[in-house]
């Protein structure tokens, strides 16, 4: 049996058995733009040489949603409360976009407030995003209940004719 060499971004592999060419790893970032290019040297026990290159392009790793806690019931006019956690494998920053489902602008960060203004069942919708554009979303129904109506402005004691 001969012996191969080959060599792929200066990291030389080893087979004496002229087996598969393995245990070879290429390490790029998260959101490596441009397509890779790395060339196999493989030289036989003759001196013979022979390259191949094959092209590998690393597509953009989308955040993951660790955890989504928050209000599932509340009353109409209380201020309902949501926490996210998520992580990037690229570990790029992350921005936090919340919509509560009722025509108001979205809300940003990993905490987030809202009072809704009406009873009824919403839509909460989170989106993460990375720096290079993936996103990934998550939804959660809140049930927001009736408040009873407050009476003001009666001046006490009420007489009646």
């Amino acid at each position: 049996m001969g012996h191969l060499a080959g060599i792929i971004q200066g990291n030389p592999v080893y087979d004496r058995h002229l087996q598969t060419i393995a245990n070879t790893k290429l390490f790029v970032g998260d959101g490596f733009t441009a397509a890779l290019t790395p060339t196999l040297t493989v030289i036989d026990k003759d001196r013979a040489i022979s390259r191949d290159a094959v092209t590998v392009t690393v597509a953009n790793a989308t955040p993951t949603i660790i955890t989504l806690t928050g209000d599932t019931k509340i009353t109409e006019g209380s201020m309902a409360q949501f926490n996210v956690t998520a992580i990037d494998p690229g570990n790029d920053s992350l921005t936090y976009s919340w919509n509560f489902g009722e025509g108001s602008e979205p809300v940003m960060g990993s905490n987030a407030a809202y009072r809704f203004k009406d009873n009824g069942i919403y839509t909460v919708t989170l989106t993460v995003r990375d720096k290079d554009g993936g996103l990934t979303t998550e939804t959660r129904t809140i049930k927001v209940l009736n408040a009873s109506p407050i009476v003001g402005g009666v001046q006490q004691p009420l007489k009646f004719p």
